[in-house]
């Protein structure tokens, strides 16, 4: 396809001034009709049907073409005769003017000066059909009656014969053109019809499908703005959910604090703290070094831990310490009903830590 404006109006305006099939592909240089049918889908709505309706339509428009070229091809022969005929007519009408003789039929005299007939050019040879009769009939309107005896054109009756046949061909020639171009003319008012018919029946399906979709959109506006709505109340409770679950957070890291705190206090109203060091400035509920022990416990002590085994391994200076040490503890089990905790801050005690934690373990230690 060339580069020519090709569009609904441009195709219509064409179709109008008689451009036929055969016309469009080379006015175009289309490849073929595929491509033709493809570029008319296209300006028309990719609709194929409407395509294919074109091309038949244009395709009948070449036929009627070719069958009137046929028509006057054969018809030219006759246009010829009925030429050749009038041409002598009229030339005898000339040549004899000035000898009036009586002529069959026609009551009429012919005065030299009445024919307005101007002879053919000589390039063309015959007039065609139209052209004579359109000549004959101005030479014979051109003739002025005078006296029905005194005008004579040359010929007989055959002449006026053939003038009558030329006039009557003529006339069925042109009363046959005139009917079929009404044939013509009310094919393509059917056609027309059916093509209207046929775009209303596209029109209402449009329209059908275009109210059932607008149908489907309102609908699915409604949804849309009803899942909006739902969206907005979650988005609104999770925001409420979040803040109460920060409130929570708040609010139990502020009773977390004052369990702690509340432990610690009943902790230290019931768990009293056992000190074993040289910090008389340490805060603690007890100190070891103030602790009064029994006459006898400190001997009693000693006594049990001689005679066990697995402290045979230590010093008499780690086993009196040993022995003070438990007596100290076994004291504070008796005063605060074995709530205490003992601390040692002394090297002294680090020989027999483990020793008196194995002995206690129901008791936190702790050697600082």
């Amino acid at each position: 396809m060339n580069a020519k404006k090709f569009d609904r109006r441009t195709v219509e305006r064409y179709i109008g001034q008689g451009l036929g099939f055969q016309d469009f592909m080379e006015k175009y240089e289309f490849a073929d009709e595929t491509e033709f049918k493809n570029q008319l889908s296209r300006i028309y709505g990719k609709e194929e049907k409407t395509a294919n309706r074109m091309i038949n339509d244009l395709k009948k428009k070449d036929k009627k073409k070719n069958d009137t070229s046929k028509k006057v091809i054969n018809t030219s022969a006759e246009g010829k005769r009925l030429g050749k005929i009038a041409d002598d007519l009229l030339q005898s009408v000339s040549t004899y003017n000035s000898a009036p003789s009586v002529v069959k039929n026609v009551d009429t005299s012919i005065k030299t000066d009445a024919l307005s007939y101007q002879p053919m050019k000589k390039s063309v040879p015959y007039a065609t059909e139209s052209e004579s009769l359109v000549n004959l009939t101005k030479a014979i309107k051109n003739v002025i009656v005078d006296n029905p005896e005194t005008v004579n054109v040359k010929g007989n009756d055959a002449v006026t014969e053939d003038v009558v046949d030329v006039i009557t061909s003529a006339d069925n020639n042109e009363l046959e053109s005139l009917k079929l171009k009404l044939a013509e003319l009310e094919k393509a008012i059917i056609e027309l019809d059916n093509s209207i018919s046929e775009n209303i029946v596209s029109a209402e399906s449009k329209i059908k499908s275009l109210k059932d979709a607008l149908a489907s959109v309102n609908e699915l506006k409604k949804q849309l703005e009803a899942e909006k709505a739902r969206v907005q109340s979650v988005i609104e409770a999770t925001i409420n959910i979040e803040r109460d679950i920060k409130e929570k957070r708040e609010r139990k890291k502020l009773l977390t604090e004052e369990i702690k705190t509340l432990k610690q206090q009943i902790k230290n109203l019931e768990v009293k703290s056992v000190y074993f060091g040289s910090d008389s400035e340490a805060e603690y509920d007890v100190f070891a070094e103030a602790v009064e022990l029994e006459s006898n416990a400190f001997s009693d002590k000693m006594n049990i831990l001689l005679g066990t085994e697995k402290f045979e391994d230590l010093s008499v200076k780690n086993l009196k310490t040993l022995a003070k040490v438990l007596c100290i503890i076994d004291c504070c089990v008796k005063k605060f009903e074995d709530k205490i905790e003992i601390y040692f801050d002394s090297k002294e005690y680090e020989a027999i830590f483990n020793d008196i934690k194995m002995m206690y373990p129901e008791y936190e230690m702790v050697l600082i």
